[in-house]
């Protein structure tokens, strides 16, 4: 049973801070172990997660920030997440912990500095032209002459 989907958000490393933003995670698949090879829903949840980790990498963030489900922690902890103190919360009726993960930005990180092409593309597929790009073809079109 997979539970309902919480929240994470990232925020650039200590020469770069500024928040990243949230998004949706799945929380859990089921209560039989994390680290167990045969648990396919452990392994489609880390698959699920690791997408967006590498998302915000790629965008310079280095530390991204969660809350755990109290249950489920040893699972945000095989994801490289560590809790971050003794603050606890609890709403919609589960208890959670504060986890982040520290971790060094993607190698192809999106900067100022690249191609402003590169920079526009669509999110997460600054590896392949955006159709802004493919537009530099047909040149400039005269501007319409506004009296």
């Amino acid at each position: 049973m997979i539970s309902p989907p919480r929240t994470w958000s990232a925020t650039r490393t200590a020469s770069r801070s500024a928040a990243c933003g949230s998004g949706i995670l799945p929380a859990s698949p089921s209560s039989n172990g994390w680290r167990s090879a045969t648990n396919a829903a452990a392994r489609v949840l880390r698959d699920a997660l690791s997408r967006p980790i590498e998302l915000c990498r790629k965008k310079g963030y280095g530390v991204l920030y969660a809350h755990a489900q109290k249950r489920y922690l040893e699972f945000w902890e095989a994801l490289g997440f560590a809790p971050m103190g003794s603050r606890e919360l609890v709403f919609s009726d589960f208890d959670y912990v504060e986890v982040k993960l520290e971790t060094e930005p993607h190698p192809q990180t999106i900067t100022l500095d690249d191609d402003p092409y590169v920079i526009i593309r669509p999110e997460g597929r600054w590896d392949a032209p955006g159709i802004l790009e493919k537009s530099v073809s047909r040149g400039v079109r005269p501007a319409a002459d506004i009296r």
